[in-house]
């Protein structure tokens, strides 16, 4: 059953032109996010600046592992993904209250948890599998069109992008994915609508996005350290993870490994909470 459910969830958001029309947003953003200017050195034997969209900017291994997190973060994660997220959530709640198949299945004994969870957890395996595949080629495209790593070859640098971005989008993707999906799901089963589900979800994600680029200095630093959609904790603990400059960061910045694991342990319980909330909604729906 549970597998029915899921693949039926899948199917229905892959003939979705909404859906796909997002993905193409999302594709553009993660371009375009990649061409932007990021970083920049002095060069003391001719005395000039040189930025990373001059053909003289040479990629250090240092600064393509910080690109790593700031492809996830800043190019598709803040504002890219959770469009999709949103959209692909309330796609899902739309047909969940309009196909009939609810009151069908109900009536044939099934019960909450085997209805929400193959729901839920179909949204949260294709949005992981397209940030992850966003994320990637952002990373990929500013990497290419900076002239590779200096000193690498683009395979080496492609394999070990794949295990770089894999974390990432583990530690940092799937927590914020989890939270938009969870929210804007219980919004929908609460209100019946999976246009106020949009709402909500987008609602969010402009707000988070909002205040994160115009307010950020005058926001409580516990919200951005723990509470975020994109908590700062383990965005320091993992910058650097699996490299030589590891153990320097997280001890400059003052981070340890249980404060990552306790912001993104509170984004997993807010999201538990919004899926308690949902699975009370379903549990009480009438047939």
């Amino acid at each position: 059953m549970f597998l029915t459910e899921f693949k039926t969830t899948c199917k229905n958001l892959f003939r979705s032109s909404v859906f796909w029309l997002s993905l193409c947003i999302l594709l553009i953003i993660a371009i375009y996010e990649a061409t932007e200017v990021s970083y920049a050195y002095f060069d003391p034997s001719i005395g000039e600046t040189i930025w990373d969209n001059d053909p003289r900017y040479v990629l250090t291994f240092q600064t393509y592992v910080q690109t790593v997190m700031n492809a996830c973060v800043a190019n598709i994660m803040l504002y890219g993904m959770p469009i999709v997220t949103v959209i692909s959530t309330a796609l899902v709640l739309f047909r969940d209250h309009r196909d009939g198949f609810f009151e069908i299945q109900k009536a044939s004994g099934l019960r909450p948890h085997q209805y929400l969870l193959p729901h839920l957890s179909a949204l949260l395996t294709i949005n992981f599998i397209v940030a992850f595949l966003a994320t990637e080629l952002s990373l990929s495209f500013f990497v290419i069109t900076r002239g590779g790593v200096d000193g690498y070859g683009l395979g080496f640098i492609l394999l070990d992008s794949l295990v770089r971005v894999a974390r990432v989008t583990i530690c940092i993707a799937l927590p914020n994915l989890m939270l938009y999906i969870s929210l804007t799901y219980a919004v929908g089963s609460v209100l019946k609508s999976s246009v106020a589900a949009a709402v909500a979800g987008f609602g969010y994600a402009i707000f988070f996005y909002a205040v994160n680029l115009m307010f950020r200095f005058r926001v409580a630093s516990w919200y951005f350290d723990y509470l975020s959609p994109l908590p700062q904790k383990p965005r320091e603990f993992f910058l650097y993870f699996g490299s030589e400059w590891h153990e320097g960061i997280i001890e400059m910045m003052g981070v340890t490994l249980g404060q990552a694991l306790l912001a993104i342990g509170c984004l997993a319980a807010f999201a538990l909470v919004y899926t308690m909330i949902s699975y009370v909604c379903v549990k009480k729906r009438n047939i």
